[in-house]
């Protein structure tokens, strides 16, 4: 247990380093195309969020792994693992144990999707591939 604790704080730790990342030449408010998308994510990227006061980042590693971690505007923090892939033009994710009812009324275990639209520089956005609703705003880093 306590290798694991050392293993996850070195991981997080390593989340909050690195260098920011950005689409290429995209108009404000553009959204990403799937191939643009895999092109930013695939080789692995940290997307360091908000929303309402909550933060946190999400880890997209190769191969449709991810890891976040996240602070409430309460104060409460967790971390979780998952899956995402890219579906078309919108990119889906799959938590093990994030309660997904406060982000998307989905409970956890099943897949929620997103579009991302380049808002200009290293700033995007997120919004549920469902209504529309925003999810969030992010930056990008490798």
């Amino acid at each position: 247990m306590r290798t694991r604790i050392v293993v996850v704080c070195v991981f997080v730790s390593c989340m909050w380093l690195g260098s920011p990342v950005q689409a290429q030449d995209k108009p404000a408010g553009t959204p990403l195309s799937g191939a643009e998308m895999m092109a930013l994510y695939d080789d692995g990227v940290v997307l360091d969020w908000e929303n309402l006061g909550n933060k946190g980042s999400v880890a997209l590693i190769r191969h449709g792994f991810a890891f976040q971690v996240w602070v409430l505007s309460t104060g409460v923090g967790d971390m979780d693992k998952g899956r995402w892939r890219i579906d078309g033009d919108r990119i889906c994710f799959e938590w093990k144990f994030a309660r997904q009812e406060w982000i998307a009324a989905t409970p956890s275990g099943e897949e929620t999707c997103e579009r991302h639209y380049h808002l200009g520089g290293n700033r995007y956005e997120a919004r549920f591939a469902t209504d529309g609703a925003l999810r969030g705003s992010f930056t990008l880093r490798k």
